[in-house]
């Protein structure tokens, strides 16, 4: 029997780049039969972890992986009173909103010296040098090895194709003597903001760089937190080279978003701000709108629910919960099933994974905090589920997942997509060879290359 996956984002394209933003995200649907799924996740069962079942919330039992899925039964449940008994996480702070303030204002104010002192307080590695030299940025390329860079490039030729395939046209409109043309412009420079720190992220440099360069964009620039010994990953940098980055500079957080916005004695200043990241990230963008363009939807916290029945494949299905949740603190990992069954299985399969994840901590300390299964009555429940959640990701496992988007669908930008044990599972719809992230290659042992 065909197998329909739906996978729903708010996701910032190639729109973000062009004036005016117009453009809706592509919708595409895509089939994997029985024989399919053996070949990508090989042997479907793993060793061990339960997800205990009762009406009532579950807190982490001491010493079991599966124990981090808090169950939540609203079965029987009257659906306009969901919301209140969801744990949904708080996006937004006064203490936040305060603290972002005074960091977007030194940065304004006292441009690198502002950054310097700040990354400091923070705990980040402080270089030398903001700005990663063109020199560093050749030697990663040869560091990371040709596989990696193969992937990275092949990857990017896709991003690259789709994102042409998408690239509005303008149009003129005549009536009663009046005529109107519309245009769509590429602004002239862009800044994108790619995570570290606790991880290298290559497939976000690919996916914020290689958007702006479609649309025309002169100049892109890249923010990153830097590593150990205030080093940009070589991955990163890599993906760079790729991607056909201006300029690289290790800075991250509000501030580097701030630097972006108003610009430094080295950091130039840009006309639009991208990229995901931590809620100090997604408040800064918010605080620097109007300064520059920011996309409508802001890249927070990795946020994932996935509704699933039982159709939908276990090892996927934590696959995609594990794949987001390794983004750290203050994110979200949700199942949303009708199907007990289902969530038992999958929580087996998600004890698994993380016991074998080099990102074990960081996955156990946000299924800690926000790891939930909820139990419902059916899809329309389910549905309803989601609305209150309005999560960042949303992924639709069933047999009849077009049928259910189209019913449920409450986001402007939508995706469908084939679920795959590779990276294409933690940014649905955007290409990402299973190489570029090399964490998911341990998460994923039946993954192939395709």
């Amino acid at each position: 029997m065909a197998r329909e996956t739906v996978s729903a984002r708010m996701v910032p394209g190639r729109s973000q780049f062009l004036l005016p933003d117009s453009a809706i995200g592509p919708i595409t649907s895509v089939y994997m039969d029985e024989e399919a799924v053996r070949r990508q996740t090989g042997s479907s069962r793993c060793r061990t972890g339960e997800l205990r079942t009762r009406r009532s919330w579950l807190g982490p039992a001491a010493g079991s992986l599966s124990g981090m899925l808090r169950l939540i039964d609203v079965r029987g449940r009257d659906t306009q009173g969901l919301a209140a008994m969801l744990p949904v996480p708080t996006r937004l702070s006064e203490d936040l909103h305060d603290r972002v303030a005074r960091v977007v204002e030194q940065v304004r104010r006292r441009g690198d010296a502002a950054v310097r002192e700040l990354s400091a307080s923070f705990g980040d590695e402080v270089p030398e040098q903001f700005s990663v030299s063109a020199t560093e940025i050749e030697k990663a390329t040869v560091t990371v090895g040709e596989e990696l860079m193969s992937a990275m490039r092949e990857a990017a030729d896709q991003i690259r194709s789709f994102h042409r395939s998408r690239m509005p046209s303008g149009d003129v409109f005549r009536s009663g003597g009046i005529e109107v043309e519309t245009r769509f412009v590429p602004v002239r420079k862009a800044g994108c903001y790619v995570p570290g720190g606790r991880a290298a992220y290559p497939s976000t440099v690919l996916m914020t760089a290689i958007p702006a360069r479609v649309a025309g964009v002169d100049e892109v620039v890249v923010c990153v937190p830097p590593g150990s010994g205030g080093k940009v990953p070589a991955v990163t940098l890599a993906a760079c080279a790729v991607a056909g980055v201006d300029a690289v500079f290790a800075i991250g957080g509000a501030q580097a978003v701030a630097a972006m916005a108003f610009g430094t004695e080295t950091v130039p200043a840009v006309d639009v701000v991208v990229g995901p990241g931590n809620r100090w990230v997604a408040e800064a963008k918010r605080q620097v709108a109007g300064v520059v363009g920011v996309p409508a939807a802001y890249a927070g916290p990795s946020e994932i629910v996935v509704v699933a029945d039982d159709s939908a494949p276990p090892l996927w299905v934590a696959v995609d919960l594990a794949v987001q949740a390794e983004h750290g603190p203050d994110g979200m990992a949700w199942l949303v099933t009708w199907d007990e069954s289902v969530s038992s299985r999958v929580a087996e399969e998600l004890a698994a994974v993380v016991r074998d994840s080099p990102r074990r901590a960081e996955i156990e300390s946000t299924l800690a905090h926000n790891g939930v299964a909820v139990l419902v009555d059916g899809p329309e429940q389910a549905l309803a589920v989601v609305e209150a959640v309005a999560p960042e990701h949303l992924q639709l496992m069933t047999r009849d997942a077009s049928d259910l988007a189209e019913r449920g669908a409450q986001r402007r930008r939508r995706l469908l997509r084939q679920p795959r044990s590779r990276c294409t599972g933690r940014l649905p719809g955007r290409p990402v060879a299973r190489a570029a992230h090399r964490q998911i290659r341990t998460l994923c042992s039946g993954a192939h290359r395709g």
